[in-house]
Order: structure tokens, then C-alpha cells, then sequence
């Protein structure tokens, strides 16, 4: 079977606005690629000439891009044909001028296997070590082990918006909390405050191959005999899903874009049980401002903000 991989070089400041764009042509399987991830893996270990390949350092030069596969048939290149209008309208009647486009045709297993090689264990905070299935690692006295095989969903905890998330996990309290983690991914968050002692975990995405990963992230931790739900659906257009993921959350997390939290912001506040705390993160710095003072306009307390790399993420509360 053969996909198109389809690559847009962008600014950082561009990929918010990129990543909505996508969403509005039904992709949302993305590789988001930010040299600013390389630096974070490599301050994170300690590197060396045995420990990192050229490729890998090269990258460090390299523009930040959002890449995305679609199947090489007639539905897939009209997918193409209409991403490859919308990029140009934004180069043409934006400020985003940097957005480039390009393409090249591989077989299934190539673009399964190709990124392997840049995904490395790392530690994270003071409790995290993660790590992907084909490598070992052995975390120090104190630190929990989250295995991770992002496959074709987000979530590897190398980028900004996902570390921003898992650093506020581990400052809150998650002994016995339920979980709810909305746009899940590859399932790091849920499974990460599963690990960290939740009892109750709901994971929802929109995509069916992010709740198989997540599935498979499950048992690579051994959590298949903890609590965890995993519902597929939009909550906000399909009212029996919204019913199912239901009231009463301890600590949510929504790692999305800014449109999608703005969007979902009531039902979010609806989901947490008083004094209930939401993490949102997928904010460029920019739109900080805009994002919290909807949310707060909902009802939402401010505990706490931070940024790391161009990407905001919230911590607010239910009164």
C-alpha cells in the first residue's frame, strides 16, 4: 500500500493556525516537528558522538514542519489537492509566508519505521522517564517508566505543549483522581496520571487510530487492569458520547489547538466536579490571553500559566 507524505514547513508561530487548517480537511493524525524539540531531548541526557546519529543533530537547522500521510488513491490527492489550496490561501493572504509545501510517495512500512531513529529515552521533570518500546531504559531511584509508541498519533512528550502538560501533572495531586483526557493522541496523559496513581482515566479522541495506539500504550505500561475508558467521537456534536464521557472529573487535560478549547470550554467546565482542575495546552503564546480570559468568562480560576518554546499552557480550576 502505497501514502503520500505530505510535509508544510512553517513558522512556529504559524502551526496553530496550520494545525486548524488541517483539522478543517478531516486530518488530524499529525507528526509536528519543532527543532526546539531536538534541544529539549538533548538538554534532558547527556549526549555524545555513540549517542545521537548526524541526521538527528542536523535537524537542529531545520524549520519546524507538520507532516501528515494520506492514501495514495483518488480520495487521498483530492484531500491533497484541497490542503495544498488552503496552505496557499494562507500564504497568499496572511502574514503567514513561510508556509511551504511538499510531498513524497512511500510504502506503509517506510513512513511507519523512518522516525524511530530520532525517539530517545529522556526524563522529564522530577518523575517521568519516558521511553519508547525499542529501547531501554532504567529511570533513577524515584522516577515512574512510561513507555510510548506514538505510532501515527501526537504525543511523545517531546514537544512543548505535551511536556507543558506532563509538568503540571506532576505537581498536582493525582493519587485517586479521575481522569479525563480530551484529544488524547497517543494516550501519554492519561496513561502518565495513571501511572502517577489516578483510579479512574477516560480518554476521548475524534480518531479511532488514536484510541487503538492509546489501547496499545495501555498494555506496553501493563495498565490493563487499571480503570481506563477510551470513547471515540466528538463531544460536541454527538450528545450520547458528551453523556457517556459524563460529570464529576477530578483533573482533565485538553492538549489540542486554541480553536478546539475555545470551543469546548463549557462542556470542559461541565465535566469537573467542583474545585476540578482543566490543563489546556496546544496555545501559541500569542493567544494566552485570548484563550484564558474565555476561559475564565466561563467560570474557570486561574492557578497557574507557563510557556516553553512559543506554547502557552493553562492550569485553571472549577470554583
Amino acid at each position: 500500500m502505497q501514502y503520500i507524505q505530505v510535509t508544510v514547513e512553517a513558522a512556529a508561530e504559524e502551526l496553530d493556525t496550520l494545525m486548524w487548517t488541517l483539522s478543517l480537511h478531516g486530518i488530524e493524525e499529525l507528526i509536528i516537528f519543532d527543532p526546539q524539540d531536538v534541544r529539549n531531548m538533548v538538554g534532558c541526557t547527556a549526549p555524545g558522538p555513540d549517542t545521537y546519529d548526524d541526521d538527528l543533530l542536523e535537524q537542529l537547522d531545520s524549520s519546524p514542519s507538520v507532516t501528515f500521510f494520506l492514501l495514495d488513491d483518488p480520495q487521498g490527492r483530492a484531500v491533497l489537492d484541497g490542503v495544498r489550496m488552503a496552505v496557499n490561501h494562507l500564504a497568499e493572504v496572511s502574514a503567514h509566508r513561510s508556509l511551504t509545501l511538499s510531498t513524497i510517495s512511500v510504502a506503509e512500512q517506510d513512513w511507519a519505521e523512518s522516525w524511530k531513529r530520532h525517539f530517545h529515552p529522556f526524563d522529564l521533570g522530577e518523575r517521568l522517564t519516558i521511553c519508547p518500546p525499542w529501547e531501554a531504559a532504567e529511570p533513577a531511584l524515584g522516577r515512574v517508566l512510561l513507555m510510548i509508541d506514538p505510532g501515527a498519533a501526537f504525543g511523545t512528550g517531546l514537544h512543548a505543549t505535551t511536556q507543558l502538560c506532563l509538568l503540571a501533572l506532576e505537581r498536582l495531586h493525582t493519587v485517586g483522581a479521575r481522569v479525563l483526557d480530551m484529544g488524547c493522541g497517543s494516550g501519554i496523559l492519561g496513561i502518565a496520571a495513571s501511572l502517577l496513581g489516578a483510579a479512574q482515566v477516560t480518554a476521548v479522541d475524534v480518531d479511532p487510530v488514536a484510541l487503538r495506539i492509546t489501547e496499545e500504550n495501555i498494555a506496553l505500561n501493563n495498565l490493563h487492569g487499571r480503570s481506563m475508558q477510551l470513547l471515540c467521537g466528538d463531544v460536541l456534536s454527538d450528545s450520547s458520547l458528551a453523556e457517556r464521557v459524563g460529570p464529576g472529573y477530578t483533573l482533565a487535560f485538553a492538549n489540542i489547538v486554541s480553536d478546539v478549547i475555545l470551543a469546548m470550554r463549557h462542556f470542559l467546565f461541565n465535566c469537573l466536579a467542583a474545585s476540578g482542575v482543566l490543563v489546556v495546552s496546544g496555545i501559541l503564546d500569542e493567544r494566552a490571553e485570548e484563550v484564558l480570559g474565555a476561559l475564565i468568562a466561563t467560570g474557570f480560576l486561574l492557578r497557574e500559566k507557563r510557556s516553553m518554546d512559543g506554547w502557552t499552557a493553562l492550569v485553571v480550576s472549577r470554583p
